[in-house]
């Protein structure tokens, strides 16, 4: 049991090495750097790591087949180890990935080396690009016409999106000049015409009562002055000018106290009249 927990140790020490040799590989491959001498050097260790530890593992399955009495009761250790071996699996996979992937990629870098060179070589005659190979001339003229293809798209799309603008725009103003006219033709600034139409009929409507008021009282004062007249007739009559009446009682056949007051009713009406008028006036103003 001791030997076998040792053997495990080991083994989970020479796990760790590897695993952490196989999270530097991956992270470059991912980024596309460049694999160094290194690298080449740490993928052959990592593989005969990992045969030894197949090996290892091994060993051990055998051990413990053949010894069924130490077994029975560590059930955890059989369980561990094809859990190593089921892990050991997969890192030979990822190995397998990555080294297919170092491959990709130096080719990958062989080419874009040689491209290099062979823009190095051209760079100075490209006015005489035709003569050249296909391999970089055909490669250049297709990207500049995907990107000419793709600035042609943008502008397009800008140029449509300008439009709508525009046009987006020119709806708001419209609507900000109806929503003007509609302030202007507000109920309010209605209400405001209303009462400005209906101050003109008020101040007219007060014109034509005051003036019909002044026409009763000027009435009411001529009969007044038509009294006088036949009392100054009379009087003249008395003293000789005109023998046409003789007696001033005789036409004034009313008192003077009944002359009097239908006087002061007459003035007291005309100025309750007029009181009434301005009151009304100015209760209509302020409605």
């Amino acid at each position: 049991g001791t030997g076998c927990n040792h053997e495990l140790e080991m083994i989970r020490q020479k796990l760790q090495c590897v695993a952490s040799k196989l999270q530097v590989l991956p992270q470059k491959a991912s980024e596309r750097l460049q694999f160094e001498t290194a690298d080449d050097e740490d993928f052959i260790w990592v593989q005969e790591n990992i045969d030894e530890i197949i090996l290892q593992l091994q060993k051990l399955t055998g051990q413990q087949g053949e010894e069924p009495s130490l077994v029975s009761p560590s059930t955890s250790c059989g369980s561990l180890t094809e859990r190593l071996l089921r892990q050991n699996a997969e890192l030979t996979g990822h190995i397998s990935q990555l080294t297919e992937e170092k491959n990709d990629l130096r080719n990958m870098v062989m080419k874009l080396e040689e491209q290099i060179r062979w823009y190095r070589q051209t760079g100075a005659g490209r006015d005489n690009s035709s003569r050249f190979s296909l391999n970089g001339g055909a490669n250049i003229e297709a990207i500049i016409a995907s990107e000419k293809e793709v600035w042609n798209r943008e502008k397009l799309t800008l140029q449509k999106s300008l439009k709508r603008a525009e046009a987006e725009v020119y709806k708001l103003k419209a609507e900000l000049r109806n929503d003007s006219l509609l302030q202007t033709l507000s109920p309010d600034s209605e209400h405001v015409t209303l009462k400005r139409i209906y101050g003109k009929y008020l101040r007219a409507e007060s014109f034509r009562k005051a003036l019909i008021y002044q026409k009763k009282y000027l009435l009411l004062l001529l009969g007044g002055f038509q009294e006088c007249e036949d009392a100054t007739l009379a009087l003249l009559a008395r003293m000789g000018g005109q023998p046409a009446f003789t007696d001033l009682e005789v036409i004034t056949n009313r008192p003077k106290g009944f002359t009097r007051f239908r006087s002061a009713v007459r003035v007291s009406i005309a100025i309750s009249r007029f009181n009434y008028s301005i009151s009304c006036w100015h209760e209509k103003i302020i409605l």
